[in-house]
């Protein structure tokens, strides 16, 4: 504020303060005579907005506004223009007795005013509500939705919509699992007994005992990855001595701990159990390397220690 002092030039100096503190003062009460409520005026959004009065209603809630364009004052019992927030301005909420009224310390809800870009005009009325945007981001009121209820899109616009349906759950018991059915339809799978392991069997997943899978040769063959855990199977129908080989941890990583079985059954061709580059050692021979015998009737285990040695043993092998 310009301090004033006596002499020329005070003049301007007062005039230049009225100004300043002007928009503060803008719809501040200046008297209140019964019913009657009379507020002050000052430059607003390029008008001149003068002192004006306004007659509140006896024995009711008056909810008094001013017009964003044109700095009207007007006072209702209704809330219509109190919500309309975007045309209107909240000034005041004053409860009118028979004949007089009541300013209350929260009744002045006066808002800043003016030509503000940016500025956020509350749209809300009522608890829980939310603010959305509206035509060219102008703020709008969603109203609280009912119970149950989701916020969601519809026709484009932001709003509460019954909750989209979902797939029904199929699970009746503890420990129950949803699969995939015909279409995708949702479909039990029963928790599987103690033990059993969880597997595919035609296309379908299904529990059941842990079983050591099989792959059967009639040929040479050299192992792949996906025989890791398995057992390699000698038919007795095959009589001919046949190879089977390991191949080197350069050409087939096989992770360190795999197991692989090599069963011949009686009456097969012998098996010859060979390795490439790495090294295969006989379990309880020192120093034993090298290719393995295995003979009609025989079984053995494989297991791979470090990235470039394996451990075999087992009965008929030689």
């Amino acid at each position: 504020m310009n301090q004033i002092t006596a002499g020329a030039g005070a003049d301007t100096a007062v005039n230049e303060n009225f100004r300043a503190v002007g928009p503060a003062s803008l719809y501040g009460i200046k008297t209140v005579a019964g019913l009657n409520l009379t507020l002050y005026g000052a430059p607003f959004n390029g008008v001149s907005v003068a002192d004006q009065s306004v007659a509140l209603t006896a024995s009711n809630t008056n909810y008094v506004v001013a017009h964003r364009t044109t700095g009207a004052v007007t006072a209702a019992t209704s809330t219509t223009n109190w919500n309309d927030q975007t045309t209107y301005m909240r000034l005041y909420q004053i409860v009118a007795g028979a004949s007089t009224m009541t300013i209350a310390s929260d009744s002045d809800k006066r808002q800043a005013y003016g030509d503000r870009p940016g500025l956020l005009i509350n749209p809300m009325t009522t608890a829980e509500d939310l603010i959305k945007g509206g035509a060219s981001g102008s703020p709008v009121r969603i109203g609280v939705g009912a119970n149950g209820q989701v916020l969601g899109v519809a026709a484009g616009a932001v709003g509460w919509i019954n909750n989209p349906a979902g797939f029904t759950n199929p699970m009746t018991t503890a420990g129950d699992l949803i699969a995939g059915g015909a279409a995708g339809a949702a479909g039990r799978l029963g928790i599987g007994n103690e033990g059993e392991v969880l597997t595919v069997v035609s296309g379908a997943p299904v529990w059941s005992p842990p079983k050591v899978l099989q792959n059967s040769q009639s040929a040479a063959y050299t192992l792949v990855a996906a025989d890791a855990g398995k057992h390699i199977y000698h038919p007795a129908a095959d009589t001919t001595a046949r190879i089977w080989t390991i191949p080197a941890n350069a050409s087939v990583a096989f992770p360190i701990g795999t197991v692989v079985t090599f069963d011949n059954d009686f009456g097969a061709g012998a098996i010859t159990i060979a390795i490439t580059t790495d090294t295969l050692v006989l379990v309880g021979t020192a120093g034993s390397t090298g290719s393995r015998t295995l003979a009609s009737g025989g079984q053995a285990t494989a297991i791979k220690v470090t990235a470039t040695r394996w451990r075999i043993s087992g009965s008929g092998l030689t």
